[in-house]
């Protein structure tokens, strides 16, 4: 009879310590998968927010508003363009590389966009682009400063072959 109630009451353990851990294993499961949908939320937000601020610059740069451009600019701000055979650092000498830009093809349309979260600092924008007679590429990196926002790091602009 003992032995009946040990292996009854062996049995009863188990159980309870499987039951046990198969709802800490759930709960674990559960909040992994939060954890997933947050960060997809997070992401989409920080994407919203990047997109914004693109389609300011973009709106800036057609309406040759340089000194809200150069506002949008990081302190260590660099730049790589056709015609140039060394990278621009530094805003003053890109502001001039953009004031030309600006003044020689009026208007800008952009095609493709592309953005890129490379984490919550930093994103990665490409498009293509028309504006007057030339059309090209461009990538843009941008950096969130913790109390100062997004700002352009880095821009390369490609034209396409046989234009300006």
């Amino acid at each position: 009879m003992n032995s009946m109630v040990d292996q009854i009451f062996t049995f009863l353990i188990i159980l309870i310590f499987v039951t046990a851990f198969g709802l800490m294993y759930k709960s674990w499961l559960d909040k992994k998968q939060s954890g997933k949908e947050t960060r997809k939320k997070k992401q989409e937000i920080l994407i919203n927010i990047l997109k914004k601020k693109a389609e300011y610059y973009q709106s800036k740069f057609v309406a040759n508003d340089i000194e809200e451009i150069k506002l949008m600019l990081a302190k260590d701000y660099s730049l790589l363009v056709r015609g140039i055979p060394y990278r621009i650092d530094g805003i003053d000498e890109a502001v001039k590389w953009l004031q030309k830009a600006m003044e020689e093809s009026p208007g800008q349309s952009i095609i493709d966009q592309r953005i890129t979260l490379i984490n919550d600092d930093a994103g990665i924008i490409t498009f293509n682009w028309l504006r007057g007679g030339a059309s090209g590429k461009t990538t843009h990196v941008w950096r969130h400063q913790f109390d100062d926002g997004w700002h352009l790091v880095h821009e390369h602009t490609s034209y396409n072959p046989n234009e300006k």
